[in-house]
């Protein structure tokens, strides 16, 4: 049997050689596919988005009925460098899922429409003391109210913020005296004093002291909070009289 050289002009035409190879190829200068487009091989497969003119930029876009919703966009040196994720739709968004050990997605950000990011998962927590005053004799003090603690990194048992994850971490602490004595706390990274503040007491009750710093913490570095000195904290009222706070920065 003879074969028959595919030529730009019989591959549309003729059906027969197109059966013969078990498909009919694409036109190099555009196509719409109605199926799926799979790529596979044995080694890394690649899907390159090339131009020879540096003055263009390279877009891949996502279309629902003939128009542009969500793309990715890679503009050229020429134009000044740059990536970017572009969603058209009004109003919307950008959200990122991610998943731990074969759970289902969750959306870990989202970009919204106005600009602004939100972080549901971020690690965090703000804890207090309700009820009982803590002296420089117990150490940590024994934070007993939780009202935050995303991602369970603080320690109802130990009163100890672990960190997940090496980074950059806002932690403060407010403490109130008893009657119109001094107070002295500080904030503690592995049992360690970081920061220290005080206050000098007063001719009036309720005085306080608070602090707040951005500290590195490698993971699994924790922190919690002692009494200095010969000092006592007040252990009423909850976080609004003494209480602490961390939260991850990145």
């Amino acid at each position: 049997m003879a074969l028959t050289k595919i030529t730009s002009t019989n591959i549309g035409a003729n059906a027969v050689t197109n059966t013969a190879i078990g498909y009919t190829p694409a036109n190099k200068a555009g196509d719409t596919f109605t199926g799926n487009i799979s790529l596979t091989s044995s080694t890394t497969p690649n899907l390159y988005i090339e131009s020879s003119n540096t003055s263009v930029n390279q877009n891949l876009w996502f279309r629902s009925n003939g128009t542009d919703t969500f793309g990715i966009e890679a503009q050229s040196n020429t134009g000044g460098a740059g990536a970017f994720l572009s969603n058209r739709n009004p109003g919307g968004g950008i959200n990122l899922r991610t998943t731990t050990s074969g759970a289902s997605l969750q959306t870990v950000m989202t970009l919204d429409g106005a600009g602004r990011v939100t972080k549901p998962y971020q690690p965090y927590c703000l804890v207090g003391r309700n009820g009982g005053n803590v002296s420089s004799q117990t150490a940590p003090i024994p934070w007993n109210q939780v009202v935050y603690n995303i991602g369970g990194h603080f320690n109802t048992s130990t009163y100890r913020f672990t960190a997940p994850v090496a980074g950059y971490y806002y932690a403060s602490i407010n403490a109130m005296a008893v009657g119109t004595n001094p107070l002295e706390v500080a904030l503690r990274i592995n049992g360690g004093t970081a920061v220290n503040t005080r206050n000098g007491g007063g001719s009036s009750n309720y005085n306080s002291t608070s602090a707040a710093y951005v500290l590195y913490l490698a993971a699994n570095d924790y922190i919690d909070a002692k009494v200095e000195g010969s000092y006592t904290m007040s252990g009423g009222d909850g976080y609004a009289y003494s209480g602490m706070c961390c939260y991850l920065l990145g």
